[in-house]
């Protein structure tokens, strides 16, 4: 199930990269009409349409390689239901939208559940009960037999009674028993060590998910809202003279970019919230929103 919702969400994400790429084939499919349009009436330079000529045809690239990477993650996602080829057009998904995570001390106080320490739970009782067995082994059998025997020699009867009692048991045992405890305590050690580490990895990816979401809600908030304007501004200043070729590309390359990082951002967040679903075994998501993005494109 784990690997199930990685494939799924490197499809979401990839088809929103391809999105972003489609975008940017039309902008700079726009740019090169734009510059052609100047370059014939004299208002721009020759070498400004075979910039963006040139442009266009990596815009272009980048849409074939970002088309080829979707089919390829669509078909490692219709492996996992044993299909070689993916039947499906798209997956269905909001990439930019994030339920409430529950807290670190939440997820720490559920670890006892997790499957990796129950297994060394189950390893230390059936220690235990080795341990017991070894214990009960050292205590004394002793055994005693009573009867009655005729004395010739007086031409009597007496009663007579034996007691016997093994001696060094307790030594004889316990190097076992020591053995048996070392082992008990082995495994104690063991599910501590095991606590502390999914503890680190836990505050390590929460950590990383914190980081992406921020990634993700600043340049949504700011970075790209703000690019989407200077873009218009760079356009229009353009094409009434007012600004360069080199401040209009420029631009709209820093757009594209920040799109693309704040996509690649957002699969990280749903990949490390997956992450932490399989250190804790449970969902690590309550049911009520806290932040929903929603992209403009």
């Amino acid at each position: 199930m784990g690997e199930t919702t990685r494939r799924y969400i490197n499809v979401i994400v990839q088809q929103a990269l391809h999105k972003t790429e489609q975008r940017a084939e039309m902008l700079a499919r726009t740019m090169l009409q734009t510059v052609s349009t100047r370059v014939e009436a004299g208002a721009s330079s020759p070498l400004e349409k075979k910039r963006a000529e040139s442009a266009l045809s990596q815009a272009r690239l980048s849409l074939l390689i970002s088309e080829q990477k979707l089919n390829e993650y669509k078909r490692d996602l219709a492996i996992m239901w044993g299909d070689t080829n993916a039947a499906f057009a798209e997956v269905e998904g909001t990439l930019l939208s994030f339920p409430n995570s529950l807290s670190l001390e939440h997820m720490l106080s559920q670890l006892q559940s997790n499957p990796h320490v129950l297994l060394y739970a189950d390893n230390y009782r059936v220690q235990e009960a080795r341990l017991r067995v070894v214990q009960a082994s050292q205590q004394f059998d002793i055994a005693w037999e009573a009867g009655i025997r005729r004395m010739q020699g007086i031409d009597d009867t007496a009663l007579v009674a034996s007691i016997s009692v093994p001696l060094n048991t307790k030594q004889r045992n316990l190097g076992e028993y020591e053995q048996q405890r070392a082992l008990l305590d082995s495994i104690d050690y063991q599910k501590q060590a095991k606590i502390r580490e999914l503890t680190r990895q836990l505050n390590q990816v929460i950590s990383a998910k914190d980081q992406a979401l921020l990634t993700v809600t600043t340049l949504q908030d700011n970075v790209v809202p703000t690019l989407e304007s200077a873009l218009k501004l760079a356009r229009d200043g353009y094409e009434s003279g007012r600004y360069n070729y080199i401040e209009w590309v420029t631009t709209q390359q820093q757009l594209i970019d920040m799109q693309r990082t704040m996509i690649k951002a957002a699969g990280l967040v749903h990949l490390r919230s997956a992450d932490l679903e399989a250190l804790t075994g449970i969902p690590v998501f309550s049911d009520s929103p806290s932040t929903s993005a929603q992209s403009s494109q």
